[in-house]
């Protein structure tokens, strides 16, 4: 069976698993990256992956010439998801404690997540010009609203510390680490499953014009959509039962691996009990068309 919104190659590895086991700094206007807001300016450093919000490419019929919008701004658009980054901004400006914004970015952080899942898996309408298994909206949406984070001046005290918490606990809801729920009973198969960010975004072929960059910031990451098109999705296994599959998605970063991400995701589910997962998998491109099940 294929599934929607991922390569097929990467779909059916995952599958044949079940089977086996029974189972920098930005300066440019905060606006264009972080949605218009009164609580939005400050020119705080932005994080090496942020900077690149503003990155521009070369007009695709003359390269002499930038195009008009950043490249971020074409992939939150293509998603349908440019209605996020504004509408969460004037919810965090609306904020007057440390206890309202925290609840406020993992509901935001997980309802993205959601709203990149139901794309990818067609469930409604699907919006935007980009294919529904791209997975480079939810990357660069996920950006933008960590920018405004750190761009963030609130209406209250807030330490470098609290923001750092509420930057990661927005990071993690809309990779969809809070969002794994499994069913109890012997007869379901509980399997997890892991895709990774776009990656190697730097470089590539550019054009002449000035203060553009090069075409590697176009790459999207296949196992990202396999992780989208898969997370909720259930299927009946050989041995009659019913495999339930739920996916987050993992930086290609050191920082957030060496702050636990991959532990407190899976660990729980590892430990004995009556929601222990029978498979965690994680999908991986290790060159081309080629990818790694481990």
């Amino acid at each position: 069976m294929k599934l929607p919104g991922i390569r097929y190659g990467a779909a059916v590895g995952v599958l044949a698993v079940l089977s086996a086991t029974g189972v920098s700094l930005g300066t440019t206007p905060a606006s264009a990256r972080t949605g218009a807001g009164g609580c939005v300016g400050s020119t705080a450093p932005l994080s090496v992956e942020e900077s690149r919000l503003s990155w521009v490419l070369p007009d695709n019929d003359d390269p002499s010439t930038p195009q008009s919008a950043s490249f971020a701004d074409q992939m939150i658009k293509g998603g349908g998801f440019q209605g996020h980054g504004p509408e969460f901004t004037r919810r965090l400006c609306r904020t007057r404690d440390l206890e309202a914004a925290t609840a406020l970015v993992r509901s935001e952080g997980e309802a993205l997540w959601r709203a990149a899942v139901a794309r990818a898996q067609r469930k409604g309408r699907v919006t935007g010009a980009l294919p529904y298994s791209d997975d480079r909206p939810l990357y660069w949406t996920r950006l933008q609203s960590t920018a405004t984070l750190r761009r963030w001046t609130p209406g209250f005290a807030l330490s470098g510390t609290q923001r750092s918490a509420l930057i990661t606990a927005y990071d993690r809801a809309s990779r969809g680490m809070f969002d794994i729920r499994f069913p109890t009973g012997r007869g379901v198969r509980r399997v997890i499953v892991s895709g990774f960010d776009p990656y190697t975004l730097d470089g590539g072929t550019t054009g002449s014009a000035p203060g553009t960059v090069g075409d590697n910031i176009r790459h999207g990451n296949p196992s990202g959509a396999t992780a989208l098109a898969l997370d909720g999705t259930t299927y009946r296994t050989k041995d009659g039962r019913t495999a339930e599959i739920q996916a987050y998605t993992l930086p290609v970063n050191y920082t957030e691996f060496q702050q636990g991400y991959l532990e407190d995701t899976v660990g729980p589910y590892m430990r004995p009990g009556p929601r222990r997962v029978d498979a965690s998998i994680t999908v991986s491109q290790a060159g081309d068309s080629v990818f790694d099940l481990e």
